[in-house]
């Protein structure tokens, strides 16, 4: 057996006790597609959609005492002595929710969506959760940064401010013609704010 072929077998052993944690959270089965709020302005006007993912895998990132050994091409014997000393004494107890995630992908592209996610309701295996979710922040746009009539939007912060609170101020950057250019702001702090961001 070389020792890619033992490599791939003590990494199939981990992929099971993996699998084994993530269903230990998942009692019902591993989801088949994920719902995440994403933000287009093209595919909704006020920004906020609910994003479907389709579940290609689980996954597991090991870090400090469990960290599997990667390789170029093929792997070393110490590369196989490595994952084979972490396939025979990994169990579920070793594992936490932070470093579970799952790779999807949706019709554009592919990416990894963390457990930590569900805890912060960033993203569900139900897609009516991901509405309420998406509901609540188009309803925070409207009411922060939806200009209306007599209003305009920060050019730092983008919120909707009353015309009369306008305050212009110059930025001095190389990029601009004659190394400046005038802004119009919700405050002070938002234009000095402004500054410091395109002096990097």
């Amino acid at each position: 057996m070389t020792n890619l072929e033992k490599y791939k077998k003590y990494e199939e052993l981990i992929d099971k006790v993996v699998t084994e944690y993530a269903l230990s959270l998942f009692p019902d089965g591993l989801p088949e597609k994920l719902y995440r709020t994403g933000v287009n302005f093209t595919k909704n006007e006020y920004g906020s959609f609910v994003e479907e993912c389709f579940v290609e895998n689980v996954n597991y990132y090991f870090k400090g005492n469990l960290q599997i050994p990667s390789y170029n091409k093929r792997p070393s014997k110490i590369d196989v002595e490595s994952i084979r000393l972490i396939s025979e004494s990994l169990s579920i107890h070793d594992l936490n929710e932070s470093g579970l995630y799952f790779l999807v992908k949706t019709n554009t592209c592919g990416f990894a969506v963390y457990f930590k996610e569900f805890n912060d309701k960033k993203a569900s295996i139900h897609k009516s959760e991901m509405e309420v979710i998406v509901q609540e922040k188009i309803e925070h746009y409207k009411a922060n940064y939806l200009v209306r009539e007599k209003q305009f939007a920060c050019s730092y912060c983008r919120k909707a401010t009353d015309n009369d609170k306008k305050i212009k101020s110059e930025i001095f950057a190389r990029q601009y013609r004659n190394g400046r250019q005038s802004f119009d702001y919700c405050s002070g702090k938002c234009a000095s704010h402004d500054q410091m961001a395109h002096e990097g």
